[in-house]
């Protein structure tokens, strides 16, 4: 197969084409996370390669090579279709649609054609072997249609135009201007009739492959709808300010008027919050917003209902400022911002949660490192630790201070006699009444055994005795039983000694009270002793 480049007038459209679709596909690619951007970057692409093999078929000289080339086409053709309806949904926020029944049918239908263009032998379904050309335009080769080429024109230009008036209705909703509407029917309108046209053609039982239009028709038709939509940014939000807000902003933009309706809101607002113009207003937005009318400005997070405002869960925070508007046209008007927190608060309030927790576990861990696990007094190291700060306090203010020892007596006894169980019930009560005669300044401790004390600031000899003698009656008239039911009462002996003036030591009033206190067990036990 020998091929040479023959250029014609018929070239030059689909040459346009080419470029075309090149510089729609260059200028597209930066810009392809903008809504529908990134569907018109793969149709430029693909009608730019289509119009390219088409290209190739034309300069040619042999009538083979567009033979070849046309299988080709018939697949990226249909391509073109699908990317046409991806883009005309995905911009008019129906990318749902995508997955319909309806769009199912015509993945399927693309795929076989596909699948016919592939094989050579089930190739004429779709277009019959290349013919010679009428005598009166010999450079012009023709095919016949196959039966599928029926479905496969029919089933595109019913897509390419359904799809279109979605986009015409998005549009019209939204305050496109006409330059926009007019690119998208110009665009629509040119597929429409160069599928016609091939199907006129195709009733006579020939299609002429040079002047098939298809592959111009689609390049241009991309071309103005990207300048239509894309380069005069006609998809900025109208009301709102061009120069402020655009459509695609991902955070939420919510603009109210003076009366605080919704009169305008981009798209992030109506997918995340379910908001509709001159729909309900959320009760805290608009508290907000009221508030702000004095407050211009004014920040704050609060929570919303996502868009199923029946669903408690689908609560998010936004932080929500308000700025108020500089419209001559509508005086009063706010834009409310938000911005989604809702990770960010979430991480906090876990943040909040784990630092009370580890507070709490810390004091809880300080709680048992002081405090006997028995009797819930503070234990030996803590009562030593309390009594060096009330001595430091004592002489630093000349105040007085006592300690109490006590001791129960005959505790081995009940040991011995009614078991251990009931000795630790002993020292219990014990404890309580301690904890009973205690004012929140002093600290009641077990020192070891049945060995206990009290620590009385701002309290002298005379005081304290009066708290020890009220100790040794509430313990002394406490009623105990033992696991086998025996009742049982117990008594207890009990030191006092206060600071002297001068300065005391921990181990001095420690020793003087522990001296008071064996004195009182000499004496009988059951009583309280002073120390001289």
């Amino acid at each position: 197969m020998t091929w040479s480049i023959q250029l014609t007038v018929w070239a030059l459209p689909t040459l346009l084409a080419v470029l075309l679709a090149l510089r729609d596909a260059g200028y597209l690619w930066p810009r392809r996370r903008e809504s529908g951007a990134l569907a018109l970057a793969v149709l430029a692409t693909v009608t730019g390669v289509w119009s390219l093999l088409h290209l190739a078929g034309m300069v040619g000289t042999s009538r083979e090579v567009p033979w070849i080339l046309l299988r080709g086409e018939f697949i990226l053709s249909a391509g073109a279709v699908v990317a046409w309806a991806w883009f005309a949904l995905t911009f008019s926020r129906k990318a749902k649609s995508l997955r319909r029944p309806a769009m199912v049918l015509v993945y399927a239908a693309t795929a076989w054609t596909v699948f016919l263009s592939l094989r050579a032998e089930s190739f004429p379904a779709l277009a019959g072997s290349l013919g010679p050309s009428p005598a009166e335009d010999p450079a012009t080769p023709l095919y016949g249609p196959g039966g599928w080429y029926w479905v496969h024109g029919i089933t595109g230009m019913v897509v390419v135009v359904t799809t279109g008036w979605v986009v015409l209705r998005h549009l019209h909703r939204r305050g496109g201007g006409t330059v926009a509407k007019v690119s998208v029917s110009a665009a629509v309108a040119g597929v429409a009739v160069a599928t016609l046209t091939g199907l006129v053609d195709a009733a006579d039982g020939a299609v002429s492959y040079v002047r098939d239009p298809g592959p111009f028709v689609f390049a241009t038709g991309t071309a103005i709808v990207v300048w239509g939509l894309l380069r005069r940014r006609l998809r900025d939000i109208g009301p709102v300010a061009r120069t402020l807000v655009m459509l695609e902003l991902r955070d939420p933009i919510v603009v109210l008027d003076g009366r605080g309706r919704i009169v305008d809101l981009n798209r992030a607002a109506e997918d995340a919050l379910g908001l509709k113009v001159y729909g309900d207003v959320p009760l805290r937005l608009g508290t907000l917003w009221a508030q702000s009318r004095s407050e211009p400005g004014r920040s704050e997070i609060i929570a919303l209902p996502g868009g199923d405002a029946s669903d408690d869960s689908a609560h998010r925070s936004f932080e929500v400022t308000v700025t108020p508007l500089d419209d001559r046209g509508a005086p009063g008007r706010s834009a409310l911002l938000l911005r989604d927190v809702t990770e960010r608060e979430e991480m906090a309030r876990e943040l909040r949660a784990a630092t009370t927790a580890l507070l709490e576990a810390n004091h809880e861990l300080e709680r048992l490192a002081n405090t006997d696990s028995l009797t819930g007094l503070a234990n030996r190291r803590h009562f030593m630790d309390a009594l060096q700060q009330e001595l430091d306090r004592t002489s630093r203010y000349q105040r007085p201070l006592t300690l109490l020892l006590l001791d129960l007596d005959h505790f081995k006894k009940v040991n011995d006699t009614h078991g251990h169980p009931a000795g630790d019930e002993v020292l219990r009560e014990a404890a309580r009444a301690i904890l009973s005669v205690c004012r929140e300044v002093d600290t009641g401790a077990r020192l070891g055994g049945e060995e206990m004390a009290i620590l009385l600031p701002e309290t002298d000899a005379e005081g304290a005795l009066t708290v020890a003698e009220r100790l040794r009656k509430k313990i002394w008239q406490t009623q105990h039983r033992s696991p086998a039911g025996a009742s049982f009462r117990i008594t207890t002996s009990i030191g006092v000694a206060t600071t002297e003036k001068g300065g005391t030591t921990a181990e001095t009033l420690l020793q003087r009270a522990d001296e008071a206190l064996y004195e009182a067990k000499e004496g009988g036990r059951n009583q309280v002793v002073t120390a001289s």
